[in-house]
Order: C-alpha cells, then structure tokens, then sequence
C-alpha cells in the first residue's frame, strides 16, 4: 500500500507493481552459507579419487583377462566332447549361443 503525504488517500498497489519493485534487488546469499558451501565442495574435491591412466589400463587389462578365460573354458568344453566322442555340433545337442 502506498499513501500520498499531502492527501489523505491510500491507494493500493497491483501485483505486477509490486513485483517489479521488489526484483530490482535480488537477494544475496548470507555470506555463512556461501562459505559453508565452498567448504564443503573444497572437501568433496580433495576426497575424490580421480581417474588416471594407470585404472583405465587395468580395468582393459582385466577385460581382456575375462575374455580369455571365457575362451579357454569354451575350448576346454569343445575339447573334452571331442574326448569322449561326440561331435559338438552333431545333431541332438544344445548350443551355445549369444544374442
């Protein structure tokens, strides 16, 4: 509400009006909670372990171990049919197969 000094009248304000007024100064962060967040982020960046090339080679490293252990199993598997005298691939077996 607004008031004139030299009248008696009050006129009320709309609320467009008061908005605008009221967004010519936005409100500033107390300066407690921006130092208490970078405070938190400093300790959230120093307690991160960060990614280097020596993970991602023995992360592929054991990729490539898992890939060769599931070979040699399938081989192993393809060799002790043979052993025993059927055909892998002969009619009335299951296969292995990957989607």
């Amino acid at each position: 509400m607004t008031t004139i000094p030299t009248h008696n009248i009050i006129m009320q304000q709309s609320v467009a009006a008061h908005d605008a007024t009221h967004q010519n100064k936005p409100l500033q962060p107390d300066p407690g909670q921006v130092v208490a967040q970078q405070i938190v982020e400093e300790v959230i960046q120093n307690t991160t372990v960060q990614k280097s090339e020596a993970y991602e080679k023995l992360k592929a490293d054991r990729a490539a171990a898992k890939l060769k252990a599931l070979q040699e199993k399938k081989k192993k598997k393809k060799k002790k049919q043979l052993k025993r005298g059927q055909d892998p691939e002969a009619p009335g077996n299951l296969l292995d197969t990957v989607v």
